[in-house]
Parts: C-alpha cells; sequence; structure tokens
C-alpha cells in the first residue's frame, strides 16, 4: 500500500519492514489531484495554442476621405464606402489639433450626413466596432445628436460629442458586436441635425481559413472563369488603344454636361429571382416592331417564352426597354425579356422579344443562342450588371457592361459578343463585345472621385467593361432598385450613389481609358 501510495502521489516509498523508517528527507508533497490539475492545465495550454494556431486576427478600417489614409501607426484605412450613404465632407477640422487624441489626422475629415455602413465580415462571431467622431462645427450641446444601431441593436443612444468632449475633440463610440448573417450592419439615426463620422474600424478573431472571406460571387452562378470574371489588368492592349480611347473620351465629354451615366433608375437590369417551386407561365408576345408575325422559337422549337417561373412580385426595370431578367437557381435556367409588360386587359406578362440560357452554371460565354436574348451584342445582361450586393460588399468581382453612343458597325463584332447593332465606319470606333478597361498603373488616389466611381474604378482596372449595348449616352448598367423599393419602399441606390445618377461618376477619369484587342480571350 506504501509503495503504491508512493507511485500515485510521488513520494518516495518507505520501506516495509517492522522497524522504524530513517526519517525521509524533505520532498515538496504532490496530491493526486495537484497531478490531475496540472495535467489539465497543459492539456488547456495546448488546445488554447492551437486555437491560437488556427486563428487569426481581422481588422477592417474606413475612413470619410475619398482616398486610402495611412496613419501615424502605419495603418491603412480605405477610402469612404457607399453605404455611408452620403459624398458630403467636411474639411473644418484640418490643420487644427484635435484634443483627446494623437491620431490628429484620423478626425480631421468627417463624413457629414452618414445613414450607414456595412461590411462582409468572415466567419460569425463578435467584433469590436469603433466609430471615430470629432464635432466639427458646435462647442454646445444638444446641437448634433444622433444614435447608433448595430446589427438592430442600438448601442449609442442619443449621441452628443460637443455635449461629451467639446468640439475638436476625438470621441469615439465602441461596442462589441454580434454578428451571425456573414455582414455587419451599421445605421445612424438623425435626431438633431446630421450624423458625423470621421472612420469606422471593425475587429475580431477569425479562423484562420475564413480570414480571406467568402469568394467573390456573381448574381447568377455562371461556371467558374466566365468571361465576367476574367481579370484583363495584365492584358495586351489593341493597336489602335490610344486613338480608340480618345474617341470613347469625346463621347463622354460632349454629351450629358461631360459625365457618363448609371442606369440606377431607368434603363437597368430588372433582376428577379425566382425561388423553388415557382409557378411556371407561358409569356405573351406584343409586337412593339411590328413583325405582323410570331417569331419562331418563342413557342416552338426551343420554345423560350413557355414554363417561365416568373415570380408574383417580378418587377422589370424603368424605362422604355423594361428589361427584365429571371434566374432560376434550382432549374439553372435564365431568361431576359425586353419590353416585358403585363398586358393591360388580361395582366398577362407578355414580352416583346427575349430568350432563355440553360444549364447556366457550366456556361463560359453566357450569350443567347441566334437573335434571342434582350442586348444588342447578345450576351446575358445580368453578367455585367452592377448589383446591390457589390454594393454592400464593397467591391464589384466582374467586368461591368457598358453602352456607347458611337458603336462599331453591325459587321464588326468582337467576342464574347454574338452579334451588334452598331452603325459607325470608324476603323477606330469601338465593337459590341470589346473590353475596355481603365489603365491598370493610375493612382486612384491621386483623384477624389466619389465612392461609387471610385468602385467602378477599382473595378474598371481589374476586370473592365464589356461593351453590352449601343445608346444615347455612354453608361454602366446597374441591378435597377424597382424590385427592393416595392419590397422595402426605399431605393438602395438613394444611398448607393447618395445623389443624381446623373453625376455618380462625375470626376472617372476616361482619358486612362484603354482598349483591349478585338475578341480578347476567346479560346
Amino acid at each position: 500500500m506504501v509503495t503504491a501510495l508512493a507511485a500515485l502521489t510521488g513520494a518516495p516509498a518507505l520501506a516495509a519492514t517492522g522497524t522504524s523508517p530513517r526519517a525521509p528527507q524533505k520532498v515538496a508533497k504532490t496530491s493526486a489531484d495537484d497531478r490531475i490539475a496540472r495535467a489539465a492545465r497543459g492539456t488547456a495550454t495546448q488546445a488554447a495554442a492551437r486555437t491560437a494556431a488556427s486563428s487569426t486576427a481581422f481588422a477592417s478600417r474606413v475612413t470619410a476621405r475619398a482616398v486610402t489614409f495611412t496613419d501615424t501607426a502605419g495603418k491603412k484605412w480605405a477610402p469612404r464606402p457607399v453605404t455611408f450613404g452620403t459624398r458630403k465632407q467636411s474639411t473644418r477640422l484640418v490643420g487644427q489639433d484635435v484634443t483627446r487624441t494623437t491620431q490628429d489626422a484620423l478626425y480631421q475629415v468627417n463624413a457629414w450626413g452618414v445613414k450607414g455602413y456595412s461590411l462582409p465580415v468572415p466567419a460569425p462571431g463578435t467584433y469590436t466596432v469603433r466609430i471615430l467622431t470629432a464635432e466639427d462645427t458646435f462647442d454646445r450641446a444638444g446641437k448634433r445628436v444622433f444614435d447608433v444601431v448595430a446589427e438592430k441593436r442600438t448601442v449609442g443612444s442619443r449621441v452628443d460629442i460637443a455635449k461629451a468632449v467639446g468640439r475638436g475633440a476625438a470621441h469615439d463610440i465602441v461596442a462589441r458586436v454580434p454578428v451571425t448573417d456573414g455582414r455587419l450592419d451599421l445605421s445612424f439615426v438623425k435626431r438633431v441635425d446630421e450624423p458625423l463620422v470621421a472612420a469606422i474600424e471593425v475587429t475580431g478573431t477569425v479562423p484562420a481559413h475564413l480570414a480571406a472571406g467568402p469568394a467573390p460571387t456573381q448574381a447568377v452562378r455562371f461556371a467558374p472563369g466566365n468571361v465576367f470574371t476574367t481579370r484583363v489588368d495584365t492584358a495586351p492592349l489593341a493597336p489602335n488603344s490610344a486613338a480608340a480611347a480618345a474617341k470613347l473620351t469625346k463621347q463622354v465629354q460632349n454629351h450629358w454636361g461631360g459625365t457618363a451615366g448609371v442606369s440606377a433608375y431607368a434603363y437597368g437590369v430588372g433582376f428577379n429571382v425566382a425561388p423553388r417551386g415557382t409557378k411556371r407561365i407561358t409569356i405573351g408576345f406584343h409586337d412593339c416592331q411590328k413583325k405582323k408575325h410570331i417569331p419562331s422559337g418563342l413557342y416552338d422549337g426551343a420554345k423560350h417564352f413557355v414554363s417561365v417561373p416568373v415570380p408574383a412580385d417580378a418587377t422589370p426595370a424603368a424605362g422604355t426597354d423594361a428589361e427584365m431578367t429571371i434566374y432560376d437557381p434550382a432549374a439553372d435556367q435564365m431568361w431576359d425579356f425586353w419590353q416585358m409588360r403585363r398586358n393591360t386587359t388580361t395582366r398577362a406578362w407578355e414580352a416583346c422579344w427575349g430568350g432563355r440560357i440553360d444549364k447556366v452554371s457550366t456556361v463560359t460565354r453566357p450569350a443567347f443562342e441566334n437573335y434571342f436574348g434582350a442586348s444588342a451584342s447578345g450576351l446575358a445582361v445580368a453578367g455585367g450588371m452592377i448589383t446591390v450586393e457589390d454594393m454592400l460588399r464593397g467591391r464589384i468581382d466582374h467586368a461591368m457592361s457598358i453602352s456607347l453612343i458611337d458603336v462599331a458597325r453591325w459587321d464588326k463584332v468582337s467576342w464574347p459578343a454574338s452579334r451588334s447593332d452598331g452603325i459607325s465606319t470608324d476603323p477606330d470606333a469601338i465593337a459590341e463585345g470589346q473590353r475596355i478597361r481603365l489603365d491598370p498603373a493610375l493612382d486612384l488616389d491621386r483623384l477624389q472621385l466619389t465612392p461609387f466611381a471610385r468602385m467602378v474604378a477599382e473595378a474598371a482596372q481589374k476586370y473592365g467593361f464589356i461593351v453590352m449595348d449601343k445608346g444615347g449616352a455612354v453608361a454602366v448598367a446597374t441591378e435597377a432598385g424597382d424590385l427592393a423599393k416595392r419590397r422595402t419602399g426605399q431605393n438602395p441606390w438613394d444611398t448607393f450613389l447618395a445623389g443624381p445618377a446623373y453625376d455618380a461618376l462625375a470626376g472617372f477619369p476616361w482619358q486612362h481609358a484603354q482598349i483591349l484587342p478585338m475578341h480578347y480571350g476567346r479560346p
């Protein structure tokens, strides 16, 4: 028993002789419970080390400035995002000492009238949100008051910067915010005057394998490596790139006040997703082009107008084109319709033209066969539309559709387009299907762009534009906001553009556009 106990406790064994043992040397006694506790601590330490090794720090920082900003600690802060919902910027504190901080410059430029902020996060978890502010106008309490809501929970009630710290002093609002849906959403609720934000920092710890965030996604799940997700930042240029780009610049400069358009409120893409089980119907044909017959292929052959899953709240884009795209992920099908409408008498859906693509997830060149579809180029309009999700994610991970005023004649078509409605015989006219990019070497931080224009410029350097149509203006195509407005009462582009669509691309550097060769990327 003695020997057994010694083995368990770590004490030296006593001789089992019946005589009095010699007094043992003094030793540190360790009980069985101590041994178990020490082992447990070791196990916990190892587990913590494994957790630390499999986790990594996450940090996202944005500023109210229009350009990237590096603070005195070497941390980079991205330009103001579209989800701020404002283009208004206050620089009243620039050149002044901002008290209560050593990072004066971070607080010297404020976004005024901020409505919200959205940030995709890599994983569910609790994140630390730090909102940096500095009152630049008022020195009395009650002149500017607002609430801060994070994930539908108020984290800053009746924020009054002047009351808290006075004018020209740094004031941070810090909260721990659980996020479960993959996106952190903040809103700023006006009480008196307008919310003021200098910067926002979000930090946390996430699993290492998720640190990069979700992979880029498209509104329609085309095949990986499709023409819209092909990067062009290292692509060669067309031999006549300079001349063609100069003509493109003139198209912008000579029309509509010298600014390219954004089709957020009219002539966009009426994008509708059909839920599984949506009732399928036949689309009627209305002869807007005076064909005086029903074209083949609509109700026979491929039957493009037959068995279409139109959602109950389906909404075409505003404008005479009344474009409507219907995407059925479960069936792996997509339809583009042109001049889609409800019959004024029967209320049944009808369209002047359209088409269907089957097995869209296997398609690398999303183009309609023959003359079906809705775009002049034959390409699926949803492939290049700038989406609401792009705005919420803070980046555009695909080529963008663009329409030009002057397009090469219809018999000069560039892959991936299948056709054209161009009429220009100018040898330097850009063809439908041809790609345009913004010079990748251009330093965007030298430009004072709107938040939307900055996002477009970043994508134009990586993915470029694809000429989709000929139109009355040089314009980029977006997902129409009509459906969202119908569902929520608010058009999301009111926030994302934070002003009129006609000047959302003000200052865009078209003079740095580059034209890629005809048929670039064709297998």
